[in-house]
C-alpha cells in the first residue's frame, strides 16, 4: 500500500489495514488476556511521548525515539519500547505490563503526526489536569483499545465502548467510584479530544455512589498509634494530625511554607488547585525546629557536593536561576537519594514519597492489632472530627481543611453527633425483674 497517497484515495481494506498497522509494533507481545489491576496504571504517572500509553520516561541520557514503520529499532531503543510497573527507578528488572504494549496511534487513523497520547497528554495538560487525573484517564484510555482488540478509538462502535464499561462492572466487579472515573476518561477521549458526538458515548451509565462513612480513630487509637511510628514518618502524621493536612499536602511542604513564629502552614497548590492557610499546632514547633535544623545540616552537605536542587513550581527555575538550590525553596520532608526528571533530564531531590508513610501506619496498625483499616488520611479525618468535638465552627473547619463546599465539612458531624449515646438499646434498659432486684 502506498503511504504517501490521500486518505481518500485509498479503499476500506487499505484504510482498515493502515489503522491496524499503526496500533501495533512489528511483533507486539502477546496479551493473555488476565484482568489486569488499577495498580499498574497507578506507577506511571511521567510516560514517555511517542508510544500510546507506557513506555518508559524520556531522560536526557536515555531518549526515546519513535520508529517508523518497517524499520527495526536499534538495541536501546528496543530496549526502551518496554513497558515498566515497578516504578520509574532504573534498577531491578523491568516487568512488562499487559496494558502498555501499543505503538504510536496517530490522532486521525491513516496519518503519521500528531500521536493520540501526545495530543491527549497536550489536552490535559493545556487544562490543568493533575497529573493524577492525566494518569488515570490514561490507563482507562489504554484499557479501552486493549479491550477491543488493539483499535483506534474511532473505530471502536458504541455498544463495544459500553461493553467495556459492563465488563468493568460485571466480570471486574470494580468500584462505583472505579467505574464513574473509567466512564469519564472515555467521555473526555471521544467528546472533548477527539471531537466525536455524543451519541458514541450515550450509553455508558454512570454508577449511584452511596454516602461513605469515614473512619474515625478516638484520641486513644491516634495516641498509639504515633507511639510506634518513629522518625519522620512519624512527624509527617502529627502534622496531619494537629494541621488536617492531606498526606500529599504534607510532604510537598518547603520551608518557607511553615510559619513557627505566628504558628501557621501555608499549602499551595492543593487539592483542586487551591491555596490555603491552616494552623500549626504549638505543640510541633519544638520537634519541628529541630527536625528542620537536621534537614538543614544535611542541605548544606549536599550543596557542597552539588545535589541539593530541588524542582520549583511553573517557570520560576527561568526566572530566578539560583531559587532551586536555595534553602526556602527546599523540601521540609526531602528524600534520601536524587532522580532523574523525566521531563528535562536534570538530577534533581524530590520530597519524601508517600509510600514510606504509608507502610510505617501500616506496620504500626498491624503492631497493634487494630481492626479498623487505618490509613495516613484518617489522621485528617481524626483532625475535623475531633475538632467538631470541641466546638470548632464548621464554617472555620471549612477553611482550615480546603474544602469547597460546606456540605462536605458537615459531613463529618455524623461522628460527632451524640445522639446516638442519648438512645439506649433494649437490651441496655433493666427489664422489670431487675429493677425489682435494685429496689429490694
Amino acid at each position: 500500500m502506498c503511504r504517501e497517497a490521500p486518505k481518500r484515495m485509498q479503499s476500506n481494506a487499505e484504510g482498515q489495514s493502515q489503522r491496524e498497522q499503526d496500533a501495533t509494533f512489528d511483533n507486539p507481545p502477546v496479551w493473555d488476556g488476565r484482568p489486569t489491576s488499577r495498580r499498574d496504571g497507578m506507577k506511571s504517572a511521567y510516560l514517555a511521548p511517542g508510544t500510546l500509553l507506557g513506555s518508559r520516561p524520556t531522560t536526557a541520557r536515555d531518549p526515546v525515539r519513535e520508529t517508523p514503520h518497517g524499520e527495526s529499532p536499534t538495541k536501546p531503543e528496543a530496549k526502551q519500547e518496554r513497558t515498566f510497573a515497578k516504578g520509574h527507578s532504573r534498577a531491578g528488572p523491568e516487568v512488562p505490563s499487559p496494558i502498555g504494549q501499543v505503538g504510536p496511534l496517530p490522532l486521525i487513523p491513516g496519518t503519521r503526526e500528531p500521536t493520540l497520547y501526545r495530543h491527549v497528554l497536550t489536552f490535559m495538560q493545556a487544562r490543568r489536569y493533575s497529573p493524577r487525573t492525566i494518569e488515570q484517564y490514561v490507563y482507562w484510555m489504554r484499557r479501552l483499545i486493549h479491550h477491543c482488540g488493539r483499535r483506534h478509538p474511532i473505530d471502536i462502535s458504541n455498544s463495544e465502548i459500553v461493553d467495556f464499561i459492563n465488563s468493568l462492572t460485571i466480570s471486574e466487579r470494580v468500584a462505583p467510584s472505579t467505574q464513574n472515573q473509567a466512564s469519564a476518561a472515555l467521555v473526555l477521549l471521544y467528546r472533548d479530544i477527539l471531537g466525536e458526538p455524543y451519541e458514541r458515548v450515550a450509553g455508558i451509565t454512570r454508577a449511584k455512589i452511596s454516602a461513605r462513612i469515614q473512619v474515625v480513630l478516638s484520641r486513644r487509637e491516634v495516641e498509639a498509634l504515633l507511639a510506634k511510628l518513629t522518625g519522620r514518618p512519624r512527624l509527617v502524621c502529627l502534622i496531619l494530625y494537629g494541621s488536617g493536612l492531606r498526606l500529599g499536602e504534607a510532604l510537598s511542604l518547603r520551608v518557607k511554607d511553615m510559619d513557627l513564629d505566628r504558628r501557621e502552614i501555608y499549602v499551595f497548590d492543593g487539592k483542586g488547585k487551591k491555596n490555603r492557610t491552616t494552623i500549626l499546632p504549638k505543640a510541633l514547633v519544638p520537634e519541628l525546629t529541630e527536625h528542620l535544623r537536621e534537614v538543614r545540616r544535611e542541605f548544606n552537605q549536599r550543596l557542597a557536593q552539588g545535589m541539593a536542587t530541588v524542582p520549583v513550581p511553573y517557570a520560576l527555575a527561568r526566572k530566578y536561576t539560583s531559587a532551586p538550590s536555595e534553602w526556602p525553596w527546599h523540601w521540609v520532608f526531602p528524600a534520601s537519594s536524587t532522580c532523574v526528571d523525566p521531563e528535562t533530564g536534570e538530577r534533581l531531590r524530590w520530597h519524601l514519597h508517600e509510600s514510606v508513610v504509608q507502610k510505617a501506619v501500616a506496620s504500626a496498625r498491624r503492631q497493634l492489632h487494630m481492626p479498623k483499616q487505618v490509613r495516613p488520611h484518617d489522621f485528617r479525618h481524626a483532625f475535623a472530627t475531633h475538632s467538631l468535638r470541641h466546638g470548632t465552627d464548621p464554617r472555620t473547619l471549612q477553611q482550615l481543611l480546603g474544602h469547597s463546599d460546606l456540605r462536605t465539612t458537615l459531613g463529618y458531624l455524623h461522628a460527632c453527633d451524640r445522639a446516638a449515646e442519648e438512645v439506649r438499646s433494649p437490651l441496655d434498659i433493666p427489664g422489670p425483674q431487675a429493677r425489682e432486684t435494685h429496689d429490694g
